[in-house]
C-alpha cells in the first residue's frame, strides 16, 4: 500500500501543473493495483486517510488544487466501477469461465459469444445450442444482431486490448468466411449455405457471399430431392433495412 500511497502522492504534484496527464495515470495506477486491492472504495479510503495524516504536506492555500484532485480520482473509480460491471457481461452465460469473442444480443434478451450458437472449427467444443431454444426459457432463439457496446467495451477495455482480442475475433470471422467458400466450391451446398446466412448476418453488404447465397438457394429449389434438413427448419430470419424484408434463410 506504501507505493500506492507513494505514486499518488507524485500523481498530486503532477495535476497541480498538467491534470489531463494526471488523469490518465491516475487511472493506470488503479488498474495496475487491481490484482492487489480488488474494493475500489478500500483504494481511495486508505489515499484519503493518508493525505489527511498529513502524508500529502499540502497548506490551506491548496486546498482547492486538493478538491480537484480528489474529482478526478473519483472519476477514475467510478469507470473502472463501470468497467468491472460490463466485463461481467463479457462472458458467455453458457461458458462463465470464456470470454466472448464476439458478442451477440439474442431474442432471449441475453448477450451470448456467436460462437456458443454457431458451428466454428476454431472452436469446436463451444456449440451447444443443437435446438435452436434458449437455455433460459426454452422459446425460439435467434441472434438479433451485434451488441455493440459491449463489443465496444471488449476491444477498449487495456486488459483485453493488450491480449488482442479485436484482431482475434476478426481472423476468426475470415477463417470462418473462407472454410465456407471452401465448402461451396468443393460442393457442399447445404452446409455452405447456412454458413453464408451465418456470414451475412455480421457482414449484410458482402455481396460475394450474398451472390452465392441466391445461386445456392435457387439451385437448391430446383432439386428438391437434395434439400438438407437444415434448409427445411430455414426461413427464420428477416434482414433488417431491406424495404420488402426479404427473408432470410438459415439457422444460428
Amino acid at each position: 500500500m506504501n507505493n500506492f500511497q507513494e505514486r499518488m502522492q507524485q500523481l498530486y504534484s503532477v495535476h497541480t501543473s498538467d491534470s489531463a496527464t494526471a488523469r490518465t495515470q491516475i487511472q493506470g495506477l488503479l488498474q495496475s493495483f487491481d490484482t492487489r486491492i480488488s474494493d475500489q472504495n478500500a483504494k481511495l479510503q486508505s489515499l484519503i486517510n493518508y493525505m489527511e495524516s498529513g502524508g500529502s504536506q499540502s497548506t490551506g492555500t491548496e486546498s482547492t488544487d486538493i478538491q480537484n484532485f480528489f474529482a478526478d480520482v473519483l472519476t477514475a473509480v467510478d469507470q473502472l466501477q463501470d468497467d468491472y460491471q460490463l466485463v461481467e457481461l463479457m462472458f458467455d452465460p453458457l461458458y462463465t469461465q470464456d470470454l466472448m469473442w464476439d458478442p451477440v444480443k439474442a431474442s432471449d434478451g441475453y448477450i451470448y459469444d456467436r460462437w456458443t450458437k454457431v458451428e466454428n472449427e476454431d472452436h469446436p467444443e463451444h456449440r451447444s445450442l443443437s435446438d435452436d431454444r434458449s437455455p433460459f426459457s426454452r422459446a425460439p432463439l435467434s441472434i438479433l444482431c451485434d451488441d455493440g457496446t459491449v463489443r465496444r467495451r471488449l476491444y477498449t477495455i487495456e486488459k483485453f486490448r493488450n491480449e488482442g482480442v479485436e484482431k482475434k475475433s476478426k481472423e476468426m470471422r475470415e477463417r470462418y468466411r473462407t472454410k465456407t467458400l471452401e465448402l461451396m466450391m468443393e460442393g457442399h451446398d447445404g452446409e455452405a449455405l447456412e454458413r453464408l446466412e451465418n456470414v451475412l448476418k455480421w457482414a449484410p453488404d458482402d455481396e460475394v457471399c450474398r451472390n452465392h447465397q441466391d445461386v445456392i438457394s435457387n439451385r437448391l429449389r430446383q432439386h428438391p430431392n437434395v434439400i438438407s434438413d437444415r434448409l427445411d427448419k430455414s426461413q427464420s430470419f428477416v434482414r433488417l433495412g431491406d424495404e420488402n424484408h426479404r427473408t432470410v434463410t438459415g439457422r444460428f
